[in-house]
């Protein structure tokens, strides 16, 4: 009788445990949880702060790269956190990376039959490699669309007033600006061509507020590549601005009336600066009659055309291996010595890229590796091109800016080299093409609700 009342206090005893360790366990899982997410979020800014910050010189974005991989490798490994998102590839996506991988592998193994020195070799094989990296560190850390909106909007903000920076210094207001080599006329339109798509996107879907959100952010973009007086920034712009337009009056974004108000504003700014500086009137003349010279292809393509001459001879002696393990630099030089008068040279000077990134992909690891690198571009084409049929009522639309975002670096890529900017805005095109390759693909039915308008994934 008298073991009844200590059972009870026994029973009674054991619940409140039980309690306080079922407390003291979810508060340690929340605890858990808390510190994952804080680890997601810092590696996301920091991931987004290298690419929107990369315009500014690689110190940004190499700094904030390793910062992210080595606190990546620290918080996996050491720590044991699950911080990085799972993403289900599709197969077309895993055959992109595939691609990008066999074509650093051609790279590096082509590289060794023609190694002439480790400065050069090295410096060719990191390219891929850098390229891939990219590639990739955007698939694990913009996995998820709520990644992706937070990635966008911090990257449109800061290449609006990355721009605004550069126009200032054009203007002769600032003295100095970050990354020097922004001086130079055809990276500055290289950087905004590559900023025009995602800018514009974000500015006629992203934004609600009317036209003169529109014109702020798309006012600096446009200014960098007129300002740029680069022919071939202005023709991939151009064709760019084509897709653009395509999208925009299908999914009712822009008006004709709209269109022309724009346009009218532009052009009124442009006879005002031509009216009233010298420099301006004489950069404009000038790359007129560069455009316009049609019957001298010296002057057409300011003597890249003798760059090609060089270049196209170089692929023809080496066209399945090209010479990864050499410099551009050695191989033209060689060439203009041995060769000037039968490919009709008329400058000799030395160069240390081909001026293309099809001569120099050829250059680097001959033929296969320039199919190697268009092949997954295609995929990625092709895969975004169903993407942009129906991003009507989306908060920014992934496909749209890829199309025009491919469309001008194809189109760049036969006057210029968008390899060539590896140090700093080439990172950009890297983590658009892991966007492309980590949103599923849009026949698969479990993402239906991306195209019926709600664009959460």
């Amino acid at each position: 009788m008298d073991c009844a009342p200590n059972v009870a206090n026994c029973d009674v005893t054991v619940q409140k445990e039980g309690k306080k360790m079922d407390r003291l366990y979810r508060r340690q899982v929340a605890d858990a949880q808390e510190k994952r997410d804080g680890s997601k979020k810092f590696f996301l800014y920091c991931y987004t702060l290298s690419i929107a910050l990369s315009p500014l010189g690689p110190v940004f974005h190499y700094i904030l790269w390793g910062a992210t991989l080595i606190s990546l490798v620290y918080c996996c490994a050491v720590n044991k956190e699950d911080i990085i998102h799972r993403v289900e590839l599709s197969h077309r996506s895993r055959v992109v990376l595939a691609l990008f991988s066999l074509f650093l592998l051609w790279v590096v193994i082509s590289g060794l039959f023609s190694y002439r020195e480790l400065k050069s070799y090295g410096r060719n094989v990191t390219v891929p490699l850098e390229m891939l990296l990219g590639i990739l560190m955007s698939v694990i850390f913009l996995g998820t669309e709520s990644a992706r909106k937070t990635f966008i909007k911090v990257f449109v903000a800061a290449s609006v007033l990355i721009l605004l920076g550069n126009l200032l210094r054009i203007a002769g207001l600032l003295e100095y600006f970050p990354n020097r080599a922004l001086n130079n006329g055809n990276t500055l339109g290289a950087l905004g061509l590559l900023l025009f798509p995602p800018v514009a996107c974000f500015a006629f879907w992203s934004v609600n507020g009317g036209k003169l959100k529109q014109i702020i952010l798309l006012f600096p973009v446009l200014s960098v590549i007129f300002f740029s007086f680069s022919s071939g920034a202005w023709l991939s712009a151009f064709l760019g601005g084509l897709v653009f337009l395509y999208y925009a009056f299908r999914f009712h974004k822009i008006s004709c009336r709209t269109l022309m108000t724009y346009v009218a504003c532009f052009l009124a700014a442009a006879v005002l600066l031509y009216g009233v500086s010298g420099d301006f009137r004489r950069c404009l003349l000038g790359e007129c009659k560069q455009i316009s010279s049609l019957h001298d292809m010296n002057e057409l393509t300011t003597q890249r055309n003798e760059i090609w001459k060089v270049a196209l001879h170089a692929i023809k002696k080496r066209p399945f291996l090209g010479y990864g393990g050499d410099s551009f630099y050695n191989v033209h030089e060689a060439i203009v010595r041995a060769k000037a008068q039968e490919l009709g040279l008329t400058v000799k000077r030395s160069m240390d890229h081909p001026h293309s990134t099809y001569f120099y992909l050829c250059c680097i690891g001959g033929i296969p590796a320039l199919l190697l690198w268009l092949a997954p571009i295609g995929l990625c084409m092709k895969k975004m091109l169903k993407y942009a049929r129906a991003e009507k009522n989306v908060f920014f639309p992934w496909g749209v800016t890829a199309v025009m975002l491919l469309v001008e670096i194809l189109t760049y890529g036969t006057n210029g080299d968008i390899f060539q900017g590896r140090r700093d805005i080439a990172v950009m095109v890297w983590c658009f093409i892991g966007i492309m390759v980590v949103l599923p693909d849009p026949e698969d039915t479990r993402d239906a609700r991306r195209f019926n308008g709600d664009g959460e994934k």
